[in-house]
């Protein structure tokens, strides 16, 4: 009983307003049109969004993660995010939630179904257990969490030696940035020195130059998270148009053992 007190308080606060209002602009109206007045007045609760998952959340092709959920709410949806938290199994250091935004046209709909695929293979958690929650927000800022569903996010693996050497490096640079940053750097200088590698690929050398500058001058934490952005992206050009003339002369060592140099 006690829960439903503040309903019926609600419904007396409407009735008593719309009494007034009606014998404000209606001074002589009757009791009978009073009340069936107050008795036509429409009002409609609004409530946060509900979530629902439709289907099991699953590793798909390329390493996307499969989502299927149906979102609902009283009024138009204007945020749809996916919440990835790292779970207490996570072997890493150094991870943070994440929050990423679920691509759709739908938006602005009270009802959205959403059945596809969302890439987090660039994220810091790939290959971590984690816990995933889809967030909705309404226009009117009301906002609204599903059910947390726990998985180990897939991973992304590459077919061209570089492009995994380089996300091998990215991995153990997260894991232990303070002891692997000298080594880490010492890769990348055995790999610069390689010219034949980048010719007509000024943007892979571009992009691994801007790594090797930023984890040798930038030691904070958005430092950090830059240097491994571009680790990631080097990877993938690496991945996506891999050069004949490279030679994978690098690998993860010791910190007490030396890089090898390429004969």
């Amino acid at each position: 009983m006690r829960s439903k007190l503040p309903f019926f308080l609600f419904m007396a606060a409407v009735t008593a307003a719309t009494f007034v209002a009606y014998t404000h602009f209606h001074p002589h109206a009757s009791k009978s049109e009073m009340g069936q007045a107050a008795r036509s007045t429409p009002f409609a609760i609004l409530s946060p969004p509900s979530i629902r998952w439709t289907s099991k959340v699953q590793p798909g092709e390329r390493g996307r993660l499969h989502l299927a959920f149906k979102v609902e709410g009283s009024a138009p949806l204007q945020s749809l995010q996916l919440q990835v938290t790292p779970a207490a199994a996570a072997q890493t250091v150094r991870l943070n939630k994440e929050t990423h935004e679920i691509p759709t046209w739908l938006m602005g709909n009270k009802s959205i179904d959403w059945d596809g695929e969302i890439d987090l293979t660039g994220s810091l958690l790939a290959g971590q257990p984690a816990h995933l929650q889809i967030v909705a927000e309404d226009e009117d800022h009301r906002r609204t969490e599903s059910e947390t569903v726990s998985i180990a996010l897939p991973e992304h693996h590459f077919s061209q030696p570089l492009a995994q050497a380089l996300y091998t490096l990215r991995r153990s640079l997260q894991e232990e940035p303070q002891q692997r940053r000298t080594d880490t750097l010492r890769a990348l200088a055995v790999l610069l020195q390689q010219r034949p590698t980048f010719e007509e690929r000024d943007l892979m050398l571009l992009t691994l130059r801007s790594a090797a500058v930023r984890i040798a001058l930038d030691t904070s934490e958005e430092g950090l998270q830059s240097s491994l952005d571009l680790l990631w992206h080097a990877a993938l050009l690496f991945e996506e148009n891999p050069s004949s003339n490279v030679t994978v002369s690098f690998r993860l060592v010791p910190k007490t053992a030396p890089v090898e140099k390429p004969e």
